[in-house]
Formats: C-alpha cells, sequence, structure tokens
C-alpha cells in the first residue's frame, strides 16, 4: 500500500507520525506535571494546617502550665508574669482555631474542631475557676481544683487536638 507512494511521500508521512507521538507524550507529561503541582499544593496546605494545629495545641498545653504556675504561687509579681502569658497563648490558638476552621474542607474536619473548641470550652470556666482562687491567695484550693478538675479535662482536649492532627 504505501509503496504506490514515492520516497519522499513515506518519509513526510512517517516524520508526521513522530511528531504526533511526540506531542502526545508532550501533553501527556504535561498533564502529570499539573497534577504533581496540584499534590504539591495540597500537600503545603495539609502540612500548613497540621503546623497550625500543633501550634494551637502547644498555646493551650502552655496555657495550662501557666494556670498551674499562677496556682502554685503566693507571688502577685509571679502571678501577673504568669497571666500576661496566658492571655497571650490563649489569643494565639484562639487565632490558630479560627484559622483553622476558615479553611477546613471537609465536614469531618469541621466536627473535629468543633469538638476541640467545645473540649477548650469547657476547661476554661474550671480553669477561670483556678485562675480566680490563686489571685485571692487559695492557692492551697487553687492547687486541688487544678489537679482535680483542670488536669483531667486537659486530656481531653488533648485527645481532641490529636484527632485533628
Amino acid at each position: 500500500m504505501l509503496s504506490r507512494f514515492g520516497i519522499g511521500t513515506r518519509l513526510a508521512l512517517a516524520f508526521s507520525l513522530v511528531v504526533v507521538i511526540m506531542m502526545i507524550a508532550t501533553g501527556i507529561t504535561f498533564m502529570g506535571f499539573l497534577a504533581l503541582r496540584a499534590a504539591l499544593a495540597d500537600v503545603r496546605f495539609q502540612s500548613a494546617q497540621i503546623v497550625m494545629a500543633k501550634d494551637a495545641q502547644s498555646k493551650a498545653l502552655n496555657v495550662m502550665t501557666y494556670i498551674g504556675a499562677v496556682a502554685a504561687s503566693e507571688e502577685t509579681s509571679v502571678q501577673q508574669h504568669y497571666l500576661a502569658k496566658i492571655t497571650g497563648n490563649r489569643d494565639a490558638y484562639k487565632i490558630n482555631l479560627d484559622n483553622l476552621k476558615t479553611h477546613a474542607v471537609d465536614e469531618q474536619t469541621k466536627q473535629l474542631l468543633a469538638a476541640v473548641e467545645a473540649a477548650i470550652g469547657s476547661s476554661r470556666d474550671t480553669n477561670n475557676a483556678v485562675l480566680a482562687l490563686a489571685k485571692d491567695y487559695k492557692n492551697v484550693e487553687a492547687m486541688q481544683q487544678y489537679s482535680a478538675l483542670a488536669v483531667p479535662k486537659l486530656h481531653i482536649w488533648t485527645d481532641a487536638f490529636d484527632n485533628v492532627n
């Protein structure tokens, strides 16, 4: 069939076939690079979310540590120092949680973040009661409430954060 065409025509057809195959291969490669780029962007986004969640958890743990320090301290200057740190860390983890909620992509993540917020909210009243006792120089009662009530709630919201991570 091809023998009825001249050599020039056969070479042109062969070259055209090679060019078409190269274009198809280039298109497939290009599509692969686009998919890879999208996957990398997704990994970057998820990594940023994980870092934000870990930072929020770290700030919340700092708050618990500082509440224990306030409850144990009888010096007003030490209490004031840690109260300022508590405020700063509470603000920081609130910002991180808000950012995580804003960027939550699926319903499961939103539910996990709601569970974290609920767990932290439930411990906030207990933590504030411990702080109030410490400010009134009722350190023994503050430490008792801290160890009996606040620390067990710490485990609840730590578990909630672990589920997010």
